[in-house]
Parts: C-alpha cells; sequence; structure tokens
C-alpha cells in the first residue's frame, strides 16, 4: 500500500469505483464478507503460525466467527492447518496481495490520502488498511507500506544520510525493508538517545539494521535519552558527541514515530510536576523528545542531545504513527510544520478527518 499522488484516478479505477458503487445497492453484506475475510487473511499472514484463539482476541471478533471464517478459507485452499497454527498458502498470499487494490478502493483510502494531505499541508500521506488499536498486525502493514515508500525516496531524493528514532513504528518499517543496492553508500545514525529496556527497539539497533539492508554504515549514539542538566552540558563538551550531533543535523531524511504527551512523558519516568505542567499547557502530542500542544506549539522538550522538533535540520521528516487514539497527536505533530511525509492507519485518518472537517 504505497499511497499515490495527487494525480486523481484514471479510467480504470472510475470504472471500478462504478462497479463497486453499483455492487454494494445490490448486494451491501457481500462486500462486508470480502473486508472481513480480507481482514482474517491479511492477521494470519502477518502473525503466522497463529492459533483460531489467539487470532480471535488480536480481531477483536468472536472465536465461533473466526472458525467459521477460518474454516471457508481453509475449503478454499488459503489457509493451511499446522501443528503450530494456521499458515497462509501460496495461492492465499496471492490473493492477499490481489485484493490490496480493490479493498483501497472500498474503504476510500486514496481519497483519505489526499484529503489529509491537502489538510495538513503534507507533500504525502499513507493510510493502511485497519486499525493499530483493534488489530496489532496493522503496525506491520504501516512498516510494509513505510519500506516500499522509503526505497522510492532514497532512489529519487539521493540520499545519503538518514537519521532514526527508535520505537516500534521505526522498526516496523526497517524490518519490512527488503536488502536494496542504493548505488552509493548512506550513512544511518540514531537521532537520539536510548529509553526503555527493549533493545530492539532502541536508535542505536535500528540504526545499525537499515545500515546492513542498505549495505551502508553507522554510528551508534551511547547516550541516554534522559539527562540531568548538568550530565547534559558535560557531554555536549565531548567531541564525539559533538560529531554526532553534526551528522545528525547533515540528514536527509529524518525517520521517527509520534505518541500521545502524556503517555510518552511517562515511559521517560519523567517527574510528576514536568507531567503535571504538560496537563496544564495542553501538550498532546510528542515526536522527537518535544511535547506539543493542539495548536503544534512546542511547550516542553525532554532533557536529552539529539535532534528536537525545534532543531530539525532542513531534511524530509518521514513519520509512521497509527491507532485511532493517536489521532490528536498526529495533528499535532502536523501543526508544527515540520513533518513532509506521514504513514498512518485507516483508524487513525479517519478520526484525523473528523476533527479536522468540524474545524473547519
Amino acid at each position: 500500500m504505497n499511497g499515490r499522488d495527487n494525480n486523481g484516478p484514471n479510467s480504470q479505477e472510475l470504472a471500478l469505483q462504478e462497479l463497486v458503487h453499483y455492487g454494494q445497492k445490490v448486494v451491501p453484506e457481500l462486500i462486508q464478507q470480502l473486508e472481513k475475510r480480507y481482514t482474517i487473511l491479511r492477521s494470519i499472514y502477518f502473525a503466522q503460525p497463529i492459533g483460531r484463539r489467539v487470532l480471535a482476541a488480536n480481531l477483536r471478533m468472536g472465536e465461533r466467527i473466526v472458525r467459521n471464517e477460518t474454516d471457508f478459507l481453509r475449503t478454499q485452499g488459503l489457509v493451511e492447518a499446522q501443528p503450530g497454527g494456521m499458515v497462509i498458502t501460496p495461492e492465499g498470499e496471492e490473493v492477499i496481495f490481489g485484493l490490496e487494490q480493490l479493498i483501497r478502493l472500498l474503504k476510500g483510502l486514496t481519497s483519505l490520502e489526499e484529503e489529509l494531505a491537502s489538510r495538513l499541508g503534507l507533500h504525502k500521506v499513507i493510510v493502511v488498511s485497519g486499525d493499530l488499536d483493534q488489530d496489532r498486525q496493522v503496525l506491520k502493514e504501516m512498516g510494509r507500506a513505510g519500506a516500499n515508500f522509503l526505497q522510492e525516496i532514497i532512489h529519487k531524493d539521493k540520499i545519503e544520510t538518514i537519521a532514526v528514532t527508535g520505537g516500534t513504528s521505526t522498526l516496523s518499517v526497517v524490518e519490512s525493508l527488503p536488502e536494496i543496492s542504493p548505488g552509493r553508500s548512506i550513512l544511518v545514525v540514531p537521532a537520539r538517545g536510548g529509553f526503555g529496556t527493549e533493545m530492539r527497539t532502541q536508535a542505536n539497533a535500528i540504526a545499525a539494521l537499515l545500515a546492513g539492508k542498505l549495505g551502508g554504515e553507522y554510528r551508534l549514539f551511547h547516550v541516554p535519552d534522559a539527562l540531568s542538566p548538568q550530565a547534559r552540558l558535560a557531554l555536549l563538551e565531548e567531541p564525539h558527541i559533538q560529531e554526532m550531533l553534526r551528522l545528525m543535523t547533515q540528514a536527509q531524511l529524518v525517520i521517527h514515530g509520534i505518541g500521545d504527551a502524556v503517555e510518552m512523558a511517562k515511559r521517560r519516568h519523567m517527574p510528576q510536576v514536568e507531567i503535571s505542567w504538560l496537563i496544564r499547557h495542553g501538550a498532546v502530542g510528542e515526536a522527537l523528545g518535544s511535547y506539543v500542544d493542539k495548536d503544534g506549539k512546542v511547550v516542553l522538550s525532554a532533557r536529552n542531545i539529539g535532534l528536537n522538533l525545534q532543531e530539525l535540520p532542513p531534511a524530509s521528516t518521514l513519520a509512521v504513527a497509527g491507532g485511532k487514539h493517536k489521532a490528536q497527536a498526529i495533528l499535532a505533530v502536523a501543526a508544527t510544520g515540520v513533518l513532509k511525509y506521514l504513514v498512518t492507519d485507516e483508524g487513525a485518518a479517519q478520526a484525523m478527518l473528523e476533527t479536522l472537517r468540524k474545524k473547519n
């Protein structure tokens, strides 16, 4: 699901839209059934092997419904039961990707992308089917869409230096990226220090993984994301830190996630007095350690060393964030004016448009 440029639908798409319109009038339940079975197939594909009970929990569907649907998909040769759980057959995989454009059309995702990009002033918005709040496998679909787009802009813009933050959203993009040969050496650097206990989601680990996928080089940044004022000032005097900051600010592309302000503050173990400050000043979104209100004003920045929203280099920014509950956070960060590209999901996109339309 790579999105598209704002050139409008072509003649084939218009014809298909007309057929879908008439089909929905005559047999609306057929469209609903198609979307449901596509969602089940896609969820199995990204989580395979997976049992029915876990699948039902992931999709928040009744076990009886999932059993009936997967039994049907198995008789069609699209799903296969193995000792470890259900897996998608080669024919099933072909069906998933063959239906992709039709599902996008049925859900109006292309129109959704174009309206969001226009209202937010972004160069491109990519919307994948589903809601991360309802189905965790949607993150992998966002990662795949982001990886496809990343390949495109690396070649188109002749990117030579990339900065990446930590987090599951950024990791999903890099994990979905195949090994490619850009034809030049690309340097990948962490955009910030690390926090949390999960090694694979740290900026250092993601930078190394992305460099490996691109056949390029990477640098490590051994600095915690949260520092005391004294420690921060002392580290800024270190030559290695100064060199890393120089490389970060030279990045032509910054890939990052977007979080809920209070949720991210708690994950960073910020003092309660600062969390209260965020709440009082209306902070709703967070990106690169900057906490912003609904109008895009930075109300607080984490004590760290690295890129932040107020000091971003003149680079392209690719944000990856989904789930309906993230809609206000994404809108807040977009209001700062620093975003260029956004990969999100249907749940967040619909919620954002609802808010934007009410404003107008």
